[in-house]
């Protein structure tokens, strides 16, 4: 059975692209009685921000797909900062338009929409 470790492995190479579940269920060779438990590994991992679901419905690492995760913390200004949980990751400016209802020491991922120069 395909491990949370494999599909992290497999979308860590350089030249994985983001995957649907029927092109990754395909590429593993899972079959009709582990298909449920893959669900469920998939699931976990999206669950956990070690991978993320595209509107699209394609599964890739967050970096992939120009979101970072970490902890909000919210200003009386009405904006946040996002704390990455990647050490040495510049902290993150998000308006308050952008907060989604995201609450103070939120876990929170966030896709980036702009860089500053």
């Amino acid at each position: 059975m395909v491990t949370k470790e494999d599909i992290l492995n497999f979308m860590r190479q350089e030249s994985y692209r983001p995957l649907s579940y029927h092109e990754l269920r395909d590429l593993w060779e899972i079959g009709p009685d582990e298909e449920s438990r893959f669900m469920k590994v998939l699931g976990r991992l999206e669950k956990e921000g070690e991978i993320i679901k595209t509107r699209k419905n394609k599964y890739g690492l967050p970096h992939m797909m120009n979101s970072v995760r970490g902890v909000i913390r919210l200003n009386q200004r009405g904006y946040g900062i996002l704390l990455p949980d990647e050490p040495g990751q510049p902290e993150i400016f998000v308006y308050g338009k952008n907060l989604n209802g995201a609450m103070h020491e939120d876990k929170v991922m966030v896709r980036i929409m702009e860089r500053a120069v």
